[in-house]
């Protein structure tokens, strides 16, 4: 007897020492034992019923500890008392020839919904912020039409994310030349979406002078070092001068890794062999070299980025130019419009999901 009265207090005792606030209820929902913790917390309410200590004139509809005899499982749920929110863990206790009582746990969970809600607000917002620069970044790429009645584009865009590191863009240089380009940036999201609209702002801020492939490399290049964006960050760019006078073809390839597909006479795609370093910290200064091409009216070159190539299937096997070579045999989508569409619609169905990089794809056709 004296042993399980020792036990008992023992057991007193170290509930009355618990961090968590505990309380016991009988039958009738009275409390009959408050810890230390519960009692500072609260004020001691044994004898009361439950509900009184929580300052409510009734018992509460989902009553926890209802639920609990009912289950004859834990049960929990959250209350809000004052501008404190609590979670209650209750579990019925049933020994034999005694009444039934309910032991209820009490945590203080205030700190932890406030910062919820303090995440979910941050996060609300960014998510405003992104589909911001989501916006901002599409309205930046061309739309698909007759530009400078120098070339005609037809496209696909497709972020792997909300925001993209491909980026293409066609700019005026003067009456005579028109200058494209494909750029990929390394990774993709908010940091590489920036670069991307850096790269649209820097191009067109040259005006004339990015005539020059020599001179628009180093002036993307210096335009980089300004940004002090680190080692880790670099872009790959391909970049076509049309000068529609001369009916010349220019292009600069500063690391982008999908040579340029251009139709020759035999109406087939032919890769134009034409490599170079990409943009970043490493290159001191651009010597890319230039490969020229004559070019007829109605002739086509494709850009393309390596979220189209590079795609796996199941298998493990990748799109490729393969892939692009045998659209562009079929006869049923020899228009530039139903080529481009179906690109992208083979790339999805040949990985079996949505592709985890970039798509982007340009079609140019020479007026």
């Amino acid at each position: 007897m004296r042993g399980l009265l020792h036990r008992e207090l023992l057991m007193t005792a170290v509930i009355d020492r618990m961090d968590a606030m505990v309380r016991v209820l009988d039958e009738e929902h009275n409390i009959i034992y408050m810890n230390e913790k519960m009692r500072l917390e609260f004020g001691n309410h044994c004898g009361r019923v439950c509900y009184q200590m929580l300052g409510q004139g009734e018992r509460c509809i989902d009553c926890v500890t209802v639920l609990a005899n009912v289950s004859e499982d834990s049960e929990s749920k959250e209350i809000t008392v004052g501008e404190k929110i609590y979670r209650i863990i209750a579990s019925s206790v049933k020994l034999e020839g005694l009444p039934r009582y309910s032991i209820e746990f009490f945590v203080d969970i205030t700190k932890q919904r406030k910062l919820e809600e303090a995440n979910r607000s941050h996060f609300a917002r960014l998510a405003q912020d992104v589909e911001f620069a989501k916006q901002v970044q599409y309205n930046a790429l061309p739309k698909d039409g007759t530009y400078f009645r120098s070339l005609r584009v037809h496209s696909i865009y497709r972020p792997a994310e909300s925001l993209a590191g491909d980026f293409f863009d066609v700019v005026k240089i003067d009456e005579d030349r028109t200058l494209f380009y494909i750029a990929d940036v390394a990774g993709h999201g908010v940091r590489s979406s920036l670069l991307t609209i850096f790269l649209h702002q820097v191009i067109r801020g040259m005006k004339e002078r990015a005539g020059d492939p020599r001179e628009l490399i180093n002036g993307i290049l210096q335009g980089m070092n300004d940004l002090h964006t680190g080692n880790e960050s670099y872009l790959t760019i391909l970049v076509g001068i049309y000068d529609r006078s001369l009916r010349e073809l220019t292009l600069v390839n500063a690391g982008h890794n999908c040579l340029p597909l251009l139709e020759g006479e035999d109406g087939e795609l032919h890769e134009v062999e034409i490599y170079g370093m990409p943009v970043c910290s490493l290159l001191r200064e651009g010597s890319h070299t230039t490969v020229t091409r004559k070019v007829r009216r109605g002739q086509r070159l494709l850009m393309y980025t390596d979220g189209v190539t590079e795609t796996e299937n199941l298998a493990g096997e990748a799109f490729g130019v393969e892939g692009i070579l045998r659209l562009w045999d079929s006869q049923e989508i020899k228009t530039p419009q139903r080529l481009v569409a179906a690109i992208q619609a083979s790339v999805v169905e040949f990985a079996g999901f949505a592709p985890k990089d970039d798509m982007t794809a340009v079609l140019i056709e020479f007026l």
